[in-house]
């Protein structure tokens, strides 16, 4: 378990004594320790080349793989390491025979289930990790695809899987078996398509597994719906796999909503729901159930702390794989529910339009892998990608081009890749000084000359035989000048690059203290801004409550103008019902005088026909007429008074009722402009419960770069 993973760049000096000694061990009969020694061995040459051409110089390969072959019935480790170092053997001896391989795929289906049974991670790791290998080797993979007993033996597995309730980390491998078996595309496996879907899902609620069972998930759907093999069930297998899938929807849901994304181990469980959503968006009832299901505010939740400036801080390397295939699949996911819905379509056309999201699908076009390069090609090829955008995406690659140092050798892209086939020796720098042929020469003229100086035999030595130990020993001593100068040579370069490196990461550090300083500058004219229209509203709210009270101020001394108004049109009111009344006692008065007149006329005639008899009584009775017509004119003049004071009364009162009415409207008009008043303070008071909740989001997030610092 120690030397699992271990690496070997150079021709260590105890690498020789150590392989003798473990392939001397393993040709022993000590059984016990064979199976250590052969894992050991195993790891010291599993992707080390030094340590292979050690080995080859060192033991008889023929004759050790003869001894291992027979080693293989002992037990199953044995078979697993035997296995294994047939395939690392592969690279020196040529490729590996059909029938070995064969051979090897049955030991590893009987490996893996009884490993899993015995609860052995150790042992199902390493037989996962080779199979995998294998399946990278395309004559082995041609080979794979022969066998015909992948349908028997996964079922097998699966049934061993479906009744257990073992180690979930045994759990976690043999379903990175499964997954492995899956991505060969096999057609008569797709028949155990529904059972794998099956197991999977109810192991998705385990911690360590999810992630595994995900990924299961994911490939069991691309492969099932992308199938083309001649199964006349696939259509019922599809429609098997879609009901389970629509069936577990609410699990992969909530496991959606739970995820997060700081750590590494979330950021690759939401990769992979993105990639299973985008499988399962292909099928129109679950896309109805996904859009459904599905806000937008998760995508927005997801690409947050990249748009922010915290993405810079504690976020993790925007070159990392991980990093770059979550915001790619997340953008892929949207441009696939962007066609049957306006509200993702806004969320995609919003968030590719930020420098950011740019920023990553140019790092992805340079260092990404061949599928994501793929995803980010289809995302540009797509309708909906907005032609601005490509402006914005083409300037971002301009700006990444000269931090970025892509290796020629590999074409994979990535920064470490350079630095790894520079620091890792080449082919010939790690082979052998000698050949075989000459090793075995040389060995056998030391010997002679060993044999010679014990018995003093050293004058029947031929001067040819010194001579050319003496060639054997300048060949060799060349051969390791040329090494050296070589390594110094690649040395020398290597330290340019680190160089060039060194100068990269400066304009890189400077690019990115750029963009720090300029969202700094963008913080600190927002606080600016902020601040102003803090003031700007205490302002207005000051002034708006100033109106106010002024407004109800003028309203309660109105109010009361027009109370005091109102007391006197009583009043007045009052006094005209009076003075009715006086009038009418006046005009009966009249009448009363009128009729007495009257009288008095009758009488003055029946006192003229008495004239002649009365003239006696007559200046007296002219007297009195002259008094009762001075007093007619007098109450005349009162009733011409009393008519005149009431027309002046009834015109005051209707002045009196067209300022009521007018300081009714005037009333009215206040009102209303109260009620605008009233409806503008609240909007300012909205207003500032707005602003106040930016300030509270911009203090959140200038407080993360210091809590970040400390």
């Amino acid at each position: 378990e120690l030397t699992y993973g271990v690496k070997i760049n150079w021709q260590e000096t105890h690498l020789p004594d150590v392989i003798s000694t473990l392939t001397t061990w393993i040709g022993s009969e000590e059984k016990e320790i064979v199976d250590l020694c052969l894992a050991i061995l195993v790891n010291l040459c599993y992707k080390n080349l030094p340590a292979v051409y050690t080995f080859m110089r060192t033991v008889d390969s023929k004759q050790f793989l003869r001894t291992i072959l027979n080693l293989q019935n002992d037990n199953i480790n044995t078979r697993v390491q035997v296995c294994k170092l047939l395939i690392i053997l592969e690279h020196i001896s040529g490729e590996i025979p059909a029938k070995d391989i064969l051979n090897f795929v049955n030991v590893s289906f009987s490996t893996v289930g009884e490993a899993f049974e015995a609860r052995d991670v150790f042992v199902l790791k390493h037989m996962v990790d080779f199979f995998k290998d294998i399946q990278t080797n395309p004559h082995s993979k041609e080979v794979l695809l022969t066998y015909n007993s992948f349908p028997s033996n996964t079922e097998k597995l699966l049934t061993l899987l479906e009744h257990s309730t073992g180690d979930p980390k045994c759990v976690e491998v043999l379903l990175e078996f499964i997954h492995s078996l899956v991505k060969l595309q096999i057609n008569s496996l797709r028949i155990l398509y529904p059972k794998i879907v099956s197991i999977a899902m109810s192991w998705l609620g385990g911690k360590s597994v999810c992630n595994q069972s995900l990924l299961l998930l994911c490939s069991v759907a691309k492969d099932a719906r992308l199938g083309t093999g001649n199964d006349v069930n696939l259509m019922d297998i599809q429609q098997n796999i879609l009901t389970q899938l629509d069936q577990g929807f609410e699990k992969l849901h909530s496991i959606l909503m739970s995820v997060r994304s700081e750590n590494s181990e979330g950021r690759a469980q939401s990769t992979v729901l993105l990639q299973l959503f985008q499988e399962m968006v292909n099928t129109p009832a679950l896309r109805q159930k996904i859009l459904h299901c599905i806000q937008t505010e998760v995508m927005e939740t997801l690409f947050q702390p990249l748009l922010s400036s915290s993405c810079l801080h504690g976020r993790g390397n925007l070159f990392e794989e991980e990093i770059i295939a979550l915001f790619v699949h997340g953008l892929v996911f949207m441009s696939h529910l962007m066609t049957h819905d306006a509200k993702w379509l806004k969320l995609y056309s919003n968030i590719l339009k930020h420098e950011q999201v740019q920023m990553i699908l140019a790092v992805a076009l340079y260092t990404g892998t061949e599928a994501i390069k793929f995803q980010v090609l289809s995302l540009i090829h797509a309708v909906g990608f907005p032609a601005e955008s490509v402006s914005l995406l083409v300037k971002s690659m301009c700006d990444l081009g000269p931090l970025l140092l892509v290796s020629s050798n590999s074409g994979k892209g990535k920064l470490n890749d350079d630095v790894k086939s520079r620091s890792t020796p080449h082919m010939y720098d790690m082979a052998p000084l000698l050949t075989l042929a000459q090793e075995g020469q040389l060995d056998s003229l030391r010997a002679k000359l060993q044999e010679a100086l014990q018995e003093n035999k050293l004058q029947d030595i031929s001067t040819s035989s010194v001579m050319e130990l003496y060639e054997y020993r300048l060949a060799a001593v060349g051969r390791s000048e040329r090494v050296l100068q070589e390594n110094l040579e690649a040395a020398n370069s290597h330290v340019t690059h680190l160089q060039h490196r060194l100068a990269q990461w400066n304009a890189e550090e400077g690019k990115l203290r750029q963009l720090l300083h300029r969202n700094q500058q963008c913080l600190e004219g927002l606080k600016v801004e902020k601040e102003a229209l803090v003031l700007k509203v205490e302002n207005l709210q000051k002034k708006a409550e100033d109106n106010h009270r002024t407004h109800v101020a003028e309203i309660k001394s109105r109010q009361m103008l027009i109370n005091e108004l109102n007391a006197q049109i009583d009043e007045l009111k009052k006094n005209l019902k009076v003075k009715n009344e006086e009038l009418s006692e006046t005009k009966q008065q009249l009448d009363e005088t009128q009729k007495q007149i009257k009288d008095m006329t009758n009488h003055i005639a029946v006192l003229n026909q008495k004239h002649k008899d009365q003239v006696s009584s007559n200046k007296e009775l002219m007297k009195t007429l002259n008094k009762l017509e001075e007093r007619l004119v007098k109450r005349q003049k009162v009733i011409d008074d009393k008519g005149q004071e009431i027309e002046k009364y009834r015109q005051t009162l209707q002045n009196l009722e067209m300022e009521l009415s007018n300081y009714k409207m005037l009333v009215k008009a206040q009102e209303k402009n109260i009620a605008e008043k009233d409806a503008e303070v609240s909007q300012l008071h909205q207003k500032l419960s707005e602003l106040e909740r930016m300030r509270e989001m911009i203090l959140e997030i200038s407080a993360r770069p210091k809590i970040t610092e400390k």
